[in-house]
């Protein structure tokens, strides 16, 4: 499984300010039966570290490139500090990620 953690906001001017953290992951499921029991256990595992379930769905269509995964999830947590103390994932990279107000 690939995951990355991206911050949703720029870092504020207060250091400890906490900035909204997403794991992204990417995967394929090779045993749908325990996929969908290990998924159902999920939400109660993120919660220690604030964590949510955000997305969870399978591959539709690639408009480029190659994805050889067939599911894709994401997860939310309060900061990248919470996504890192969580045990179901490894923070890969953390990036600023440029968020746009609608005009």
């Amino acid at each position: 499984m690939q995951l990355s953690v991206l911050p949703d906001a720029p870092a504020s001017a207060d250091p400890a300010a906490a900035i909204p953290a997403f794991a992204i992951g990417h995967i394929t499921v090779k045993q749908p039966q325990q996929w969908a029991q290990y998924c159902s256990q999920v939400p109660a595992t993120l919660l220690p570290w604030g964590g949510a379930v955000l997305v969870r769905g399978r591959k539709l269509a690639l408009f480029n490139g190659v994805h050889p995964q067939t599911d894709t999830v994401v997860l939310r947590f309060p900061s990248a500090a919470a996504a890192a103390k969580c045990e179901l994932v490894i923070v890969v990279s953390a990036i600023h990620v440029p968020t746009v107000a609608a005009e």
